[in-house]
């Protein structure tokens, strides 16, 4: 037969009955002990007297009258209301700002394709050999030769002292980066 089916014997009973009485016994010692404490704090003799009493009044830091002044106040709806919801602004006619601002963007052209993001911060050179030009995106950074592609998009087409041209492949458009000099640099 297993334990958890097992009923308890009485001497078990007894156990637990004692168990739980100490339990009570030191609750109860312990809240009379803070009731004494609390009233002898607030001025009384007696603890449980001190404490009907402090809980028969009203708050004590509540101001009852700006209570009622701030009761009495009514909201005029001089300002705009948080609590309701926005007015709804009625529908934009056909062929109105709506129209015209579509036509403008229309005759205006796609809009332009975003910049290339990587920034050329340096270049490096020995005799003999080609240039390797430093590309930095985000926190990546590439070292790359003229005819290189980098970060599978960016062809590097020429490499200049100053100034590096990097191809978008999938745009098909050149953009010419200059060498970015850090702020502290004299």
């Amino acid at each position: 037969m297993s334990r958890a089916a097992a009923k308890p014997t009485p001497r078990g009973q007894l156990i637990a009955l004692a168990a739980l009485v100490a339990v009570a016994a030191v609750l109860l010692w312990r809240a009379e002990g803070i009731s004494n404490r609390l009233g002898h704090l607030i001025g009384g003799g007696n603890g449980d007297a001190a404490v009907q009493r402090l809980l028969r009044q009203p708050n004590p830091t509540l101001h009852w009258g700006y209570l009622q002044e701030v009761r009495s106040v009514r909201y005029r709806g001089e300002l705009r209301n948080l609590f309701a919801p926005a007015p709804v602004a009625p529908p934009a006619p056909a062929g109105g700002v709506a129209a015209a601002a579509a036509a403008a963007q229309a005759a205006a052209g796609p809009p332009p394709p975003p910049p290339i993001p990587l920034r050329f911060y340096g270049y490096a050179t020995r005799p003999g050999q080609t240039k390797r030009v430093f590309l930095r995106w985000n926190r990546k950074i590439f070292v790359a030769t003229e005819g290189q592609v980098v970060a599978d998009r960016y062809k590097v087409i020429r490499i200049d002292p100053k100034a590096v041209a990097i191809e978008d492949l999938q745009e098909q458009r050149t953009e010419v980066l200059p060498l970015l000099v850090p702020p502290n640099a004299s």
